[in-house]
């Protein structure tokens, strides 16, 4: 009784926290500086160029270096947001790479900002969402992601010694990684459900994390598979042998 108590506890918590750990791992992933930037960048820079025309560029270029002068730093306004550029990197640049220096300074603030505020209580508030887009977000799911695998540990270890045999652990682990994988050849699905006014503008973001997940998910049904067969093989090596006596 006690065996089944810790087979259905110990499946339950592993499973639990190991989709858990696959989600932080993508989300990690997704809010590290260098991901991020080449998403955000990219966006950014689009935005900076959808109204804007190849001469306003150079004149824009022309006038930040003038702007520049004996400075070591100017501030630059976009929308409600001050960007602070670096002028001795604004003056080893060409025009056509003004845009994406500005984008990369504006991300650069974003990423950077110092919040007051846990990330929950960030993300309660009216532009929290920017908080997801930040060190700040980085840092807190680094900061879970070692209690989430604290608490697969403690599945799989329940779960190991409330399996008597290693083919019954084999075929344990490997059905419950099965279990776990299986929404990997779902993710394009769910992904339909995605708003089409977000999925235009976070598709980049999106297909990342997608990308993330799929990866992770489908590593995870391939070690399943592997082991539920070796468990099989090995309990029916173990009838084998049981007969010949």
């Amino acid at each position: 009784m006690l065996r089944g108590i810790g087979k259905t506890f110990g499946g339950l918590i592993f499973c639990t926290f190991l989709v858990g750990s696959v989600f932080i791992a993508s989300l990690i992933e997704l809010t590290e500086y260098n991901n991020l930037k080449t998403v955000a960048t990219d966006l950014f820079s689009k935005q900076l160029t959808e109204n804007i025309t190849t001469e306003e560029i150079r004149q824009m270029h022309s006038l930040l270096l003038l702007q520049c002068a004996d400075k070591e730093t100017i501030e630059l306004s976009l929308g409600e947001k001050n960007v602070t550029l670096d002028c001795s990197k604004l003056r080893g640049i060409e025009a056509e790479d003004i845009i994406p220096f500005i984008a990369t300074a504006a991300f650069d603030e974003i990423y950077y900002e110092e919040y007051e505020c846990e990330f929950i209580q960030c993300l309660q508030k009216e532009e929290g969402l920017m908080v997801l887009a930040s060190a700040h977000a980085n840092n807190f799911f680094k900061s879970i992601q070692n209690f989430v695998l604290i608490g697969t540990i403690i599945g799989a270890v329940i779960l190991f010694v409330s399996i008597k045999n290693w083919s019954g652990r084999l075929t344990g682990f490997g059905t419950l990684l099965i279990f776990t994988g299986i929404p990997y050849f779902f993710l394009g699905f769910f992904k339909g459900f995605i708003p089409a006014e977000v999925a235009t503008v976070a598709s980049p973001l999106v297909n990342q994390i997608m990308s993330s997940l799929s990866t992770k998910l489908l590593i995870i049904f391939i070690v399943g598979v592997i082991l539920a067969i070796s468990g099989y093989f090995l309990k029916y090596l173990s009838r084998k042998k049981t007969k010949k006596k």
